[in-house]
């Protein structure tokens, strides 16, 4: 914090094609350039201070997730995107992923809750996968995406795959997946 970091706790890590590194707290948003930091918050157009992730787009925006909105980034402009209010319990967002031309929007424990696509929000009124929360998501060498539920993991999210690899007999749940080989 002396050096400029808004807070001392760092949430999530990302490195842009600049070599810039975004650091999201629960104080703001800090780009790192080797050198100094420079300082996002509320007054600079965040949707809120307090930042759960970061994902880095085809076309070089920062999406900066909050737990209940999302902030969308390209350099210059904020743009804020909400989560409604459904049922009287707002939905809190996990993360963001890519697919083809959206922004998917993953929740907590609805799974996939919505998309973003040409700047306009799309949000499903029932969940993706019923009974099944979706804990993590992961885009592939091949641009393919990966969703692990609850009773699936490696579950594809793609047009030409249709296959379920089931990881309850192996092991309990699978809460993050990477990539490992370029596989």
């Amino acid at each position: 914090m002396a050096d400029g970091l808004p807070q001392s706790q760092v949430n999530v890590i990302i490195e842009d094609k600049q070599g810039y590194l975004w650091l999201g707290t629960h104080g703001g948003l800090a780009r790192f350039d080797g050198r100094d930091f420079k300082v996002y918050n509320t007054l600079d157009g965040l949707a809120s201070n307090s930042i759960t992730s970061l994902m880095i787009d085809q076309h070089r925006n920062l999406w900066i997730v909050h737990p209940r909105s999302i902030t969308k980034f390209d350099g210059v402009t904020f743009r804020k995107f909400q989560v409604p209010n459904q049922s009287g319990s707002l939905k809190r967002i996990r993360r963001l992923i890519e697919l083809q031309d959206s922004i998917v929007i993953l929740s907590n424990n609805q799974g996939v809750i919505g998309k973003i696509q040409d700047d306009s929000v799309f949000y499903w009124s029932k969940p993706i996968a019923e009974g099944k929360a979706i804990f993590s998501a992961l885009r592939s060498p091949n641009r393919d995406v990966y969703f692990t539920s609850t009773t699936v993991a490696f579950w594809p999210f793609a047009i030409r795959k249709k296959n379920h690899h089931f990881h309850k007999k192996r092991f309990g749940k699978v809460y993050n997946m990477l990539n490992y080989k370029r596989i």
